[in-house]
């Protein structure tokens, strides 16, 4: 049956689907981040993308009410779609912490092929399949399964919380004993912390959505008189994330921003000196170019 509750979704889903496909692009485009970390978000950006794909899909059935035998397969990957979100931070944040402990010998890992990146994601889908599989087996109730994902999403939020101050208190120690670590490490350190405030702040994004999803999915099956109300709720918090995301990349990523809009122009680096010695190293591009340019004179 048309109803124009469904085409608004259909046209939700769509324009969220372009921009998760063209966040996936610049991450990977603009190589802001380290190989496996880049890895990381474009299947995120993936994961994303096929779970719109299938709730357009799911739209298309009910609008035109189509029996096709395969439909009960397409909500089924969906519910998969679904677990693969919630494992998607807790595998950020094992990328994330192994990067902090490791610092400059990380730095050099996984050139040409980010094999962590892979193995990490193949744990998330693996993960993601496992549960999805749960309550079709009628192992678990759905309800149950609920519950289970909001404690995961606490344990995620609770352990991204504690990164950014982490990795700041990690890379001042480094700044104030500078003899006892290299260039290469304070660098990776550098990056390490503006990574974590960046995804942080995703994580807190598809981790309260995610919760609020899971609590409206519970009282929908609590209370069936407002079903409706609650399912209305349940699409709106499960969808959010994807557009959510991003913005949140196009806002904070300078050069994320810069490939979506097709902006090619460059600021020139001017480093703030003075007799010579270099300052204030306001932006990471300063930085990287800076650490670059230290490595040269070292090899001169």
């Amino acid at each position: 049956m048309l109803d124009i509750s469904n085409i608004l979704k259909i046209i939700l889903y769509t324009f969220a689907l372009i921009l998760s496909l063209t966040i996936a692009v610049s991450v990977l485009y603009a190589k802001l981040y380290h190989g496996n970390l880049r890895f990381m978000l474009t299947n995120v950006s993936i994961t994303h993308s096929i779970l719109l794909t299938l709730a357009t899909a799911a739209e298309f059935f009910t609008i035109f009410e189509l029996q096709w035998k395969g439909k009960d397969i397409v909500y089924k990957i969906t519910d998969l779609c679904i677990w693969a979100t919630i494992f998607n931070m807790l595998c950020l944040f094992c990328e994330r912490s192994i990067a902090s402990l490791l610092d400059k010998k990380y730095e050099t890992m996984c050139i040409g092929m980010p094999w962590l990146g892979i193995l990490l994601a193949l744990i998330d889908w693996t993960c993601a399949g496992i549960f999805a599989m749960l309550p079709v087996l009628k192992l678990v109730h759905p309800i149950t399964l609920a519950y289970i994902i909001i404690s995961l999403d606490i344990i995620a939020l609770f352990m991204f919380s504690f990164m950014p101050s982490l990795t700041y208190k990690r890379y001042m120690f480094a700044a104030t004993n500078a003899n006892e670590f290299s260039l290469s490490q304070r660098y990776q350190m550098s990056e390490n912390y503006r990574s974590a405030k960046v995804l942080t702040r995703i994580v807190w994004c598809c981790g309260v959505t995610s919760i609020l999803s899971s609590t409206f999915y519970i009282l929908k099956g609590k209370f069936p008189e407002h079903s409706g109300l609650f399912n209305t709720f349940y699409i709106i918090s499960l969808t959010s994330p994807t557009i959510i995301y991003p913005i949140l990349m196009m806002c904070y990523e300078i050069k994320v921003r810069d490939v979506v809009i097709c902006n090619k122009s460059q600021r020139d680096f001017v480093a703030k000196t003075i007799a010579g010695k270099n300052l204030v190293i306001s932006n990471s591009e300063e930085q990287c170019e800076a650490y670059f340019n230290g490595y040269k004179q070292a090899w001169a």
